[in-house]
C-alpha cells in the first residue's frame, strides 16, 4: 500500500509546485508588489546621487558619505570629511565643549538649508549666550534611520568625540526597522524571500492585517505596539542609556510631534507619554517639543500640507527649547 501512495504523493507535490510557479509568474506579470521589493541597481541612479553609501558598521545598512554636495529639494546638502550634514568640526581644539546629536531626516534637515537644522541653530545659541565659542554641536542625523541605526552611530562615531551631551531626535516612525523606505530598501541586503512576488505579497498582506489589528489602521500606532519594532525602541535607549552612564554625561530625547495633525484633539499624546516614560526609566532625559509646537500653526511648522518635516520655525523652535533645557541642566550651557 506505501509504494502505491509514493507516486500519489509525488504527484501531489508536483501538482502544488506547479501552482505556485504559476501563481508566481502571474503576480509578476502584474502590477509588482512594492513592499519589501529588492532594489533595482542602475548606474547613477538617484538614491547614490543622495549622498549615501554602504557603511561599515556592523548593522548599519548605511550612511552619509563624506566629502559629498548635492542641492535637493531647493536646499544646498554638504557633506563634511567625517560623514556629517555639518561644518567641518574643529578637532585640533581640545577646549571645545560638544554636543552630539543623532536621528533621523528631522534632525538631518530633509528640506531646509544646513544652516537651518536645529543641530546649528543650537549650535549658534549656545555660543552666542556663552560668548566664548566653544560650543560645538555635531549633526549625525541621517533620512531613514530607525532607533537602532541611532544607537550604532552613536557608539562607533558619535561618542568618540567626547561629548558632554547626547540629543536623540526622536519621531514617531522611529520603531520602523524593517525597510519599507526606498532608500533602505536600496541599501539593504534583501532575505531570500523578498525575491518572490507571491511571498512578498502575503508578507503586505499580513503587514496590513498588524496594523489594523494593533494599530487600528493608524501606522503611527502599530509601530508603538508591534512587539518586535518597539522593542527595538526599548533596547535601543536601555543602549544609549548606558553610553552616556558610563561617560558619566546626560542623554536628552528630543520628542518631534507630528505637524500633519490638528493640535486639538491632538491624537497622539499617548504615544509621547509611552516614548517619555520608557527613556526616563532607562536614565535619559526627555524633552516633549509638543507643548512648544502647539503655540503656532501646525500648516506653519511643516515643510508643506503633504510632508511633515519641519520647516525652519520648527527648527529654530527645536533649538530654542533644547538650549533652555541646556541652561536649566548643564552649568555654564547658558546665561
Amino acid at each position: 500500500m506505501s509504494k502505491l501512495r509514493i507516486p500519489e504523493l509525488a504527484l501531489a507535490l508536483t501538482s502544488c509546485l506547479a501552482a505556485l510557479i504559476i501563481a508566481e509568474l502571474a503576480m509578476r506579470t502584474r502590477d509588482p508588489v512594492p513592499y519589501m521589493q529588492p532594489p533595482t541597481r542602475l548606474a547613477g541612479d538617484a538614491w547614490r546621487e543622495l549622498l549615501h553609501r554602504k557603511s561599515d558598521i556592523p548593522g548599519l545598512a548605511y550612511e552619509l558619505a563624506p566629502n559629498r554636495q548635492k542641492r535637493e529639494h531647493g536646499a544646498l546638502i554638504s557633506i563634511n570629511s567625517y560623514g556629517m550634514r555639518d561644518d567641518e568640526p574643529q578637532s585640533e581644539r581640545s577646549d571645545m565643549r560638544r554636543v552630539v546629536v543623532v536621528g533621523d531626516s528631522f534632525t538631518f534637515g530633509f528640506g531646509v538649508s544646513g544652516d537651518e537644522t536645529y543641530p546649528n541653530v543650537l549650535e549658534r545659541l549656545l555660543n552666542e549666550r556663552s560668548g566664548d565659542g566653544q560650543f560645538e554641536v555635531l549633526n549625525f542625523g541621517v533620512g531613514g534611520y530607525a532607533t537602532r541605526d541611532e544607537v550604532l552611530t552613536l557608539r562607533y562615531k558619535g561618542m568618540r568625540w567626547d561629548p558632554e551631551l547626547v540629543i536623540v531626535g526622536y519621531t514617531l516612525n522611529d520603531p520602523e526597522i524593517d525597510p519599507i523606505q526606498p532608500l533602505q530598501q536600496y541599501f539593504q541586503v534583501p532575505r531570500w524571500w523578498q525575491h518572490s512576488e507571491l511571498l512578498r505579497t502575503m508578507a503586505w498582506r499580513k503587514y496590513k492585517w498588524d496594523k489594523r489589528r494593533l494599530g487600528r489602521r493608524d501606522y503611527y500606532r502599530y509601530l508603538h505596539a508591534h512587539p518586535r519594532k518597539w522593542r527595538s525602541v526599548v533596547d535601543g535607549f536601555e543602549e544609549i542609556g548606558a553610553m552616556a552612564r558610563e561617560k558619566g554625561i546626560p542623554a536628552l530625547v528630543v520628542i518631534f510631534p507630528e505637524t500633519l495633525r490638528r493640535w486639538s484633539p491632538y491624537l497622539y499624546k499617548d504615544l509621547h507619554h509611552l516614548v517619555a516614560d520608557t527613556a526616563t526609566q532607562k536614565g535619559l532625559h526627555v524633552l516633549d517639543l509638543y507643548d512648544t509646537f502647539c503655540a503656532f500653526p501646525a500648516a506653519d511648522l511643516a515643510l508643506s500640507p503633504d510632508d511633515h518635516h519641519p520647516s525652519r520655525l520648527a527648527h529654530e523652535l527645536a533649538a530654542k527649547a533644547i538650549s533652555n533645557w541646556m541652561a536649566a541642566h548643564l552649568p555654564g550651557s547658558g546665561a
